[in-house]
């Protein structure tokens, strides 16, 4: 109940959006789980009719409920420890080639593949209380400086858009200008040589 509440509050004060997915909500679970025993030791401790029918009937609802959910974990993994991830060809590059610095939308992604230190896209608001970054504009500027000056590179993976930073389009739109390689899970756009800084 603390936690539901937790969430709740969570949701509706700091961080509209906060997913309620799965992953959050599953310390309720188990909690859930107890409600149906409790439930089912009243029936039989009432000695209610079809007692037994009741009990395999909900026993075979929350096996199957769950059934997807174990399948996919077992066969693609879940987080950051899905397959996908694993056969990325963007991680494989970036684990093999680049020293320079990365910034990407899934820093939390590449460090946890590579052991690199990887630094946040320009975000676009502020998550605590949802208003826009007063600094965009001039953190996009300081990216370019550093993509020109060839010391940076941003890697994009797809599967992972986070609307808090600046998404792919605008991505495309602000970094135009240089060279970018589209992979199956992404992109990575490097420096060019030009050398011109922008103010």
């Amino acid at each position: 109940v603390y936690y539901y509440c937790f969430l709740l509050i969570s949701v509706s004060f700091f961080d509209a959006f906060t997913p309620l997915d799965s992953r959050l909500l599953c310390p309720i679970y188990p909690f859930i789980l107890v409600l149906l025993a409790i439930v089912l030791s009243y029936i039989h401790t009432t000695k209610q009719p079809y007692y037994n029918t009741i009990t395999a009937l909900v026993s075979f609802l929350v096996m199957f409920s769950a059934f997807p959910i174990w399948q996919e974990h077992y066969t693609e993994g879940a987080g950051l420890t899905a397959k996908a991830y694993k056969n990325s060809e963007i991680l494989t590059y970036l684990k093999r080639n680049t020293t320079k610095s990365i910034y990407s939308n899934a820093d939390d992604l590449i460090t946890f593949y590579t052991g690199k230190t990887v630094k946040e896209l320009p975000r676009n608001r502020n998550t605590f209380n949802n208003t826009p970054n007063p600094n965009l504009a001039e953190e996009i500027t300081d990216l370019q400086n550093k993509l020109t000056q060839n010391t940076a590179i941003i890697a994009y993976i797809a599967t992972l858009p986070r609307d808090f930073m600046i998404m792919e389009t605008e991505i495309k739109n602000k970094f135009k200008d240089y060279p970018i390689t589209y992979y199956k899970d992404g992109f990575i756009i490097k420096g060019n040589t030009t050398n011109k800084v922008l103010n």
